[in-house]
């Protein structure tokens, strides 16, 4: 009698059942570790908040541009409305973090200000889109830029704005872009980042190109 396939399925089973149990022993650890920093969490004192980067909204803002479009008026005025609201980008933070180095009654303003800046950023792009579709370029790029300076981390806003940039050969806005992009936290970061150096690249070989042909 043949024992090897009931021995390979033997150990096949003790294998999957050792598997098993690491991932639930990881599980749980994951799990007590969570409990553990967020009872430390409810019990952190409210903390000052100066080391928040507020962002405000820039009094310059084209926001008064197609009063004729109704869609336009009504993200132009909630960007108007979040003016005056406590607006901060802690996309990069969970609430236990935030309540680590807050405080935990700190919590609920930083949520809220977190939300106004996610409607912001999505106000912003909006609007620059139809800005752009309506021949006001410049005005949708100023808009973009205020993103950027708010904390975006869309690649296409940064994509758009580059390209805006090397078409008007502003070489130090695209300089000043990349800086942004660099201080970014987030996965994308990287990346866009790695988009402007190549951009910079381009804009730097077609200056030398055009110095070199300016020479006798």
């Amino acid at each position: 009698m043949n024992f090897l396939p009931l021995t390979s399925i033997l150990l096949a089973t003790l294998i999957i059942n050792n598997a098993i149990r690491r991932s639930n022993r990881r599980e749980q650890e994951k799990k007590r570790m969570y409990y553990e920093r967020e009872k430390k969490a409810a019990r952190t004192p409210s903390q000052n908040l100066d080391k928040i980067r507020w962002i405000s909204v820039p009094s310059g803002l084209p926001l008064d541009l197609l009063a004729e479009d109704g869609h336009c008026v009504r993200i132009q005025q909630t960007i108007k409305k979040l003016s005056s609201k406590k607006i901060a980008n802690l996309g990069d933070y969970t609430n236990t973090d935030l309540k680590l180095e807050y405080g935990a009654s700190n919590i609920e303003l930083l949520s809220e200000a977190d939300a106004n800046c996610i409607v912001l950023l999505r106000s912003l792009n909006e609007l620059a889109g139809i800005y752009e579709e309506k021949g006001f370029e410049d005005e949708a790029m100023e808009l973009l830029r205020f993103a950027v300076d708010a904390g975006s981390d869309d690649p296409s806003l940064y994509d758009k704005l580059s390209d805006h940039y090397m078409k008007k050969d502003d070489f130090a806005a695209v300089l000043s872009l990349k800086e942004c992009a660099d201080e970014l936290e987030s996965e994308r970061g990287e990346q866009i980042s790695e988009n402007l150096g190549r951009s910079i690249a381009i804009m730097e070989a077609v200056r030398n190109e055009q110095t070199s042909e300016g020479n006798p």
